[in-house]
């Protein structure tokens, strides 16, 4: 473990049980089974990760939108803080975010292979398996999607989405809008 919060840090290997603690807003944070390889944090939020685990992290803050974590997988990934993430490989077995107006996200099971994001508008994944995700929300707009997978997927913002092979097992869009417009590809 070497550097210091004005610096940034980097840490050849990190294990740790159980940690709980509060971020800068006061929110509360758990974590449970973490192990992390080569981990560099820098000065202004960069972060490089060769190797992480996580089994359990969640984050709450009263009155204010919670988020759960179950079991994360990284073999390797590079954020720049407000531009540029690249992964290698992730897993992600569940995700929860709930807010306080009863508008809850679930996300279970999501394997990617590499993963380019440019900060803005510009994503692009050579892999994508998803087993669930699903949205609802207390004034009947919901959609879910069940066992997603896709290859070659590129998303440019606001509206171009192009993917070289999908293949969808089943989908469900429930929505209070006037107009849904909604293409699958198989």
């Amino acid at each position: 473990l070497g550097g210091d919060a004005e610096n940034g840090l980097t840490v050849a290997q990190l294990r740790a049980g159980a940690a709980e603690g509060r971020d800068h807003i006061g929110a509360r944070l758990t974590a449970a089974d973490l192990e992390s390889s080569d981990l560099v944090l820098g000065s202004g939020g960069d972060l490089a990760i060769k190797g992480l685990g996580l089994a359990r992290f969640s984050r709450q803050v009263p009155g204010a939108e919670s988020a759960e974590l179950g079991g994360l997988d990284v073999a390797a990934l590079k954020w720049i803080r407000g531009g540029d993430l690249s992964a290698a490989r992730a897993a992600l077995k569940t995700v929860r975010l709930v807010s306080p107006e009863d508008r809850s996200w679930a996300l279970t099971q999501i394997e990617t292979g590499k993963v380019i994001w440019d900060g803005g508008a510009h994503l692009n994944v050579d892999r994508l398996a998803l087993a669930s995700l699903s949205r609802s929300h207390a004034q009947a707009e919901e959609w879910r999607v069940h066992a997603f997978e896709a290859a070659g997927l590129a998303l440019t913002l606001p509206d171009a989405l192009s993917v070289e092979t999908i293949d969808r097992k089943s989908t469900r869009l429930n929505s209070s809008h006037q107009i849904i417009s909604y293409a699958v590809f198989c």
